[in-house]
């Protein structure tokens, strides 16, 4: 049975547009799991992200793919660009509309990565995105 965290959906970022193919665009400098999550919650193994398409087109049968770059606390790996995409964490697939969420899990790969997106289309979307922490609870 899956557990969720207490903080429930916690916006990793607002109003990020992707206009470009093969291109990740930072979601957001400083939020990451550790910093939005309750300290009990930010270990958890697993992540649900929410991406919610408010405008543009995201064509029918293309994807949006969502990378993380990682830290040690000291040093980062690279960020992802149109050539080096190291991470990848989570691809979910659009159906060409806008004014739809989008939900995919993945595995927390690091507390304190940061996250990258992507559309493979060249078309402009502009989305808000949320995570959520869960965990595999034994049955009472």
């Amino acid at each position: 049975m899956k557990k969720y965290g207490v903080s429930g959906f916690q916006t990793l970022a607002t109003g990020v547009a992707t206009v470009t193919a093969g291109l990740p665009v930072q979601l957001h400098a400083t939020n990451t799991v550790a910093s939005l999550m309750a300290a009990n919650e930010e270990d958890y193994p697993f992540i649900e992200f929410r991406v919610d398409v408010n405008s543009g087109n995201s064509t029918d049968g293309n994807t949006i793919s969502i990378y993380a770059r990682t830290t040690d606390g000291t040093n980062a790996a690279p960020a992802p660009d149109s050539t080096f995409k190291q991470t990848l964490v989570a691809v979910i697939p659009t159906d060409g509309s806008n004014s739809f969420f989008y939900e995919k899990q993945a595995l927390n790969v690091d507390k304190n990565a940061t996250f990258y997106i992507e559309s493979s289309t060249d078309n402009a979307i502009n989305v808000d995105v949320s995570i959520q922490m869960w965990d595999w609870e034994a049955p009472q």
